[in-house]
């Protein structure tokens, strides 16, 4: 598995799609708003959820699976092709997969924003 915040894409990972800054911060100040009940957010509650958020980041191992009835051959040329390349491919559950590992670990499906 890889560290998301080893992956080339940026969001890889991420806990949220808001790409600027600022709306991304008025978001958060807007949640935590209504959390304390319209108290004043400060600075440093805003600056700890990004440092909260590059943690998340850089403790979150993924790894990326397909999910379909019939092989992509798509998918092996994206993930296994070239020179030294090598691929496995894997018929299981959701379940299986978890007692598999072993320990905690979180799988869900993930969605695509453009």
């Amino acid at each position: 598995m890889t560290r998301a915040d080893k992956f080339e894409d940026q969001f890889e990972g991420a806990v949220c799609a808001i790409e600027d800054s600022d709306k991304y911060d008025e978001a958060l100040i807007e949640y935590y708003s209504e959390c304390l009940e319209g108290k004043p957010v400060s600075e440093e509650l805003i600056k700890n959820e990004h440092y909260a958020i590059q943690m998340i980041r850089k403790n979150s191992f993924l790894s990326c699976w397909f999910e379909g009835s019939y092989e992509s051959i798509a998918m092996w040329r994206l993930y296994a092709s070239g020179k030294d390349a090598k691929g496995v491919a894997i018929k299981t559950t959701i379940g299986r997969l978890k007692k598999a590992i072993g320990r905690y670990v979180e799988i869900g499906r993930v969605d695509y924003i453009d």
